[in-house]
């Protein structure tokens, strides 16, 4: 059997307007994609996966499936 090596990184990542939620909270306004995207009728980032508030239980799942780097963009 094949296995990654001991210092392999096996991460991640996710784009703001996908996880943030919480458009309204803590200071932050409106971004590009939410005008856009509610103009052409699509959906609204609230709440997105919400990992603003949900990222306590996010990083503990990573960590239990072995997800041991992640990048993440804000807004």
């Amino acid at each position: 059997m094949k296995t990654l090596p001991d210092d392999f990184i096996f991460g991640g990542a996710t784009a703001a307007y996908q996880c943030e939620g919480a458009t309204q909270e803590g200071g932050k306004g409106p971004v590009a994609w939410d005008e856009f995207l509610e103009k052409q009728g699509r959906f609204l980032a609230e709440p997105a996966s919400d990992f603003y508030h949900k990222y306590p239980i996010d990083l503990e799942l990573c960590e239990k499936f072995g997800v041991n780097g992640i990048r993440l963009s804000i807004a």
